[in-house]
């Protein structure tokens, strides 16, 4: 806004000067308080990149670290406060995939659950069956065939976990070293 505007609206020189002289100082203060709140937006959208870049960090730490946690207990580690801290490298450059997994996870929790010096960390894997102090179902009920295709080994566990039903096998006599005679008795 200037003079001859004010002029052209039908006010005279002088109280047009005097409009300028009470609204410049307005416009400038105005002009000052809307570079500052420029200054401000500027400054918060900043703080908010910055915000959500390490959100995004942190979300994808937590899901390396929940992906790792399965790992390791899908692997049988007693203490994964331990396993982790051996695979503190792997993490550090640990690359989450589009996918949820993270790249090159499952080698080196098997690297480290079959290494010599880490394997301890590990549950044992072992195979499903009869526990060594309990019979199994096969042997209950054995009949002298069954217990001729035994190993020597297995017939000798069969012995001693059930010496009655040895001895009823063989009517109190020695099992025969050669499996292939005859039955013993009468």
């Amino acid at each position: 806004m200037d003079k001859e505007k004010l002029m052209a609206l039908g006010l005279t020189e002088e109280a047009a000067q005097a409009v300028l002289d009470l609204a410049l100082p307005l416009f400038k203060k105005s002009a000052e308080e809307v570079n500052a709140l420029k200054a401000e937006n500027q400054r918060l959208q900043a703080e908010q990149e910055k915000a959500a870049k390490a959100h995004e960090a942190e979300l994808r730490t937590l899901k390396i670290e929940n992906a790792v946690d399965a790992a390791l207990s899908a692997a049988g580690a007693k203490s994964h406060v331990a396993a982790k801290a051996l695979m503190a490298d792997f993490l550090g450059k640990a690359e989450l995939l589009e996918d949820g997994s993270v790249k090159g996870l499952p080698d080196a929790v098997k690297k480290l659950a079959e290494s010599g010096d880490t394997a301890f960390l590990f549950e044992q894997r072992r195979l499903k069956g009869a526990k060594p102090a309990q019979s199994s179902s096969r042997d209950a009920g054995m009949t002298l065939e069954a217990f001729r295709k035994l190993t020597p080994a297995e017939r000798l566990r069969f012995s001693a976990e059930h010496p009655d039903e040895y001895k009823e096998l063989y009517r109190g006599r020695a099992v025969p070293a050669d499996s292939s005679r005859s039955e013993i008795g009468g």
